[in-house]
This record gives C-alpha cells, structure tokens and sequence, in this order.
C-alpha cells in the first residue's frame, strides 16, 4: 500500500497543475534541469503534461523538439525569454540561476 501511494505522489508531481512561468513544467517557480527532463519525458511520450501553454515555448502549437531546444537554451543562459513571450507578455519567466 505504501509503494502505491509512493508512485502516486510521484506521478502526480510530474503532472502539472497551474504553474505560473514559461517552462516551468513541474510548478516550483523556477525553470532548471528537472522541466527540462520533464519535457524530454513529454516528447518521448513517458510523462503527460496538462499545462500546454507553459511547454509550448515557441508558440506554434506543438511540444516538440524546438520546445527542447529552446528550454537547453534558455538553461545554458543562450537565451532570457522564450519566443512565446512576446505574444503574451503577462507571463515572465524568472531565473534563480
């Protein structure tokens, strides 16, 4: 019974809820390598990821490996906003990096 409610817990904090940032695909406020293994799972089709709008990061509707590009990016420090951005400039990404 403990091993289920484990698992559980565990899926559940792969799903993601309302998150408020660009990227930030696990809903701890920051945008590091955990979304980014996170998004890698969602094009492998391992993990599912509720929140569309805060994974599509290019805008054009897809998660795809553009998306991965541009997170790899965005964590190298190559880039300080995700092209999306511009089309919704209510949602900014922070970085504690």
């Amino acid at each position: 019974m403990l091993v289920l409610i484990v698992i559980s817990v565990a899926f559940s904090m792969m799903s993601v809820g309302a998150a408020s940032l660009y990227g930030d695909l696990n809903g701890d406020d920051l945008v590091d390598s955990i979304d980014f293994a996170i998004m890698k799972g969602t094009i492998l089709n391992r993990v599912r990821i509720d929140n569309v709008i805060i994974s599509d990061l290019n805008g054009d509707g897809d998660i795809n490996s553009l998306d991965i590009g541009l997170l790899k990016m965005y964590l190298l420090g190559k880039i300080d906003k995700f092209p999306v951005e511009d089309l919704n400039p209510e949602i900014t990404p922070t970085s504690d990096q």
